[in-house]
């Protein structure tokens, strides 16, 4: 099928979805539908939007040709890349959950960005790599989180205690620069320091070891995120791998602190989550 020609239903073929495509530089009006057949997954559908951001091509699911997405069309995401690392000033039990408070940074603490930390009631914050919603304020600004106890189960943070320190990232539309990779903030599972290793240039090389089941996802050279910071997976092996960290990634977040035997909230890269569910089951 070439740009321009729409079966005769006007649906794209196999499901898929329309991808309007006009040369860079073109006129309006110039540009013809391309089918674009991937399965219709919330991500997919993210994932498609974002190539609207490549010269010459455009992700329009309101063409009256395209069918709608079957799931709301995510409309913001994570990279990774941190804002702030604030203290714990509060966490208290909360039924078979947490009540979370943490200090809000000021505008001299958001690294890369301008202006005051602005976060409203109802944002979604990654905190430490957890995806939280800011439930309240406190009387000087302070951010005020419900943890359910899934979240408490997945993460680390029944050991919080005030005085640490936790990884802060605002929430990223999809439509904006992604300088590190997609991450959706919701927690697979953790990993635990096993080595700490000077790299002599004020880096250094953590290894881990990843809880059960999370190995599979951990690819040479992959992405992953621990505790809220986009990093790449280095010599995974049964669980076990290393990430190496600059200076400025150890003076800006929460990872210049670990010691062998502490804990990491750890995702994975959601591209291999996604393949490997769409992908029949191996034999």
């Amino acid at each position: 099928m070439t740009p321009g020609e729409v079966p005769p239903d006007g649906n794209p073929p196999g499901g898929g979805f329309w991808l309007d495509w006009r040369p860079t530089g073109a006129r309006r009006g110039t540009r013809g539908p391309v089918p674009c057949v991937a399965p219709k997954e919330p991500f997919f559908w993210a994932l498609a939007a974002s190539l609207g951001r490549c010269p010459g091509a455009r992700f329009n699911p309101a063409t009256p040709t395209s069918p709608s997405p079957p799931d709301p069309l995510p409309q913001t995401m994570f990279t990774g890349i941190i804002e702030a690392a604030v203290p714990v000033l509060a966490c208290e039990s909360q039924g078979t959950g947490l009540r979370l408070t943490l200090g809000a940074p000021t505008s001299g603490e958001v690294h890369g960005k301008q202006g005051a930390w602005d976060v409203g009631l109802g944002d979604s914050v990654a905190v430490s790599g957890t995806c939280l919603t800011v439930a309240a304020f406190g009387e000087q600004g302070e951010m005020i989180f419900d943890l359910s106890a899934e979240t408490v189960d997945r993460t680390w943070f029944a050991s919080l205690k005030p005085g640490q320190h936790l990884n802060l990232e605002r929430a990223l539309k999809l439509d904006a620069r992604l300088d590190g990779h997609l991450v959706s903030g919701h927690v697979d599972g953790g990993a635990t320091v096993v080595e700490i290793q000077a790299s002599g240039d004020g880096g250094c090389e953590i290894s881990f070891q990843a809880d059960t089941g999370q190995d599979r996802y951990l690819v040479e050279k992959g992405s992953v995120t621990l505790d809220g910071v986009s990093l790449t997976v280095i010599s995974p092996s049964d669980g076990r791998f290393h990430v190496a960290l600059i200076p400025l990634t150890l003076e800006l977040t929460t990872l210049g602190d670990l010691e062998v035997g502490d804990r990491v909230n750890l995702e994975a890269d959601m591209i291999g989550k996604w393949v490997e569910r769409l992908l029949p089951p191996q034999a």
